[in-house]
């Protein structure tokens, strides 16, 4: 997981985005200002209870990769009408990362404000 974090640390430097930390073993996310929004690119392990992880992941461990666009302002939280969601295994997240954040970049680099609407922070 160091490595798949440090090559989605290096992606997003090229784009002005930094690392976000949330303290998770099999978490790594990427987060910065695209199109005049806000925008964050996650990959972590499927998991409901993150107290519980476990000690090593192996091919088969299923991951998600998330990608979304926000916008905080006077009158609320306006979140991406349509987020990036994918499911996939760690085997192929460190297979495919490239391609998954090419994809993802291009998720959150097309959206403009015009894509967002009024409702929940897509972070939570």
């Amino acid at each position: 997981m160091a490595e798949i974090r440090e090559r989605i640390s290096v992606f997003g430097a090229k784009h002005g985005w930094e690392m976000l930390g949330r303290g998770r073993k099999a978490h790594a996310s990427i987060y910065g200002e695209v199109n005049g929004l806000s925008g964050v690119i996650d990959i972590e392990m499927v998991f409901e209870c993150w107290d519980t992880c476990p000690e090593h992941l192996d091919d088969s461990t299923p991951f998600t990769v998330f990608a979304c666009v926000f916008n905080d302002t006077a009158e609320g939280r306006y979140a991406d009408s349509k987020k990036f969601h994918m499911e996939t295994t760690y085997g192929e997240v460190g297979e495919n990362l490239d391609e998954f954040l090419a994809e993802t970049w291009r998720h959150v680099s097309s959206r403009t404000e015009k894509d967002t609407v009024m409702g929940p922070h897509p972070l939570g």
